[in-house]
């Protein structure tokens, strides 16, 4: 059985001109700022994300024998190689 390669929530490692995206983090202060003014966190909606993007480390794929089907590779946002 192949191993399958990771699930990461955040990128590892970006390119240094490249700013990461803080609006996560911002929403999740925003809501503990509403906590800590008295709401209760039972009340509070809950919110799923809007953007996603999706990358493949080509090379984590080969090192594991596992092979991506080219309509994989055409949804990422990002190829690794």
């Amino acid at each position: 059985m192949p191993l399958v390669p990771p699930e990461y929530r955040w990128r590892q490692s970006r390119p240094p001109d490249e700013e990461p995206d803080r609006s996560l983090f911002r929403r999740g202060a925003a809501y503990v700022a509403k906590i800590l003014r008295g709401a209760k966190a039972s009340d509070l909606p809950v919110e799923q994300a809007s953007n996603f993007e999706f990358t493949l480390n080509l090379k984590t794929a080969k090192a594991t024998s596992f092979t991506l089907p080219t309509s994989i590779l055409l949804g990422a946002n990002e190829v690794i190689e």
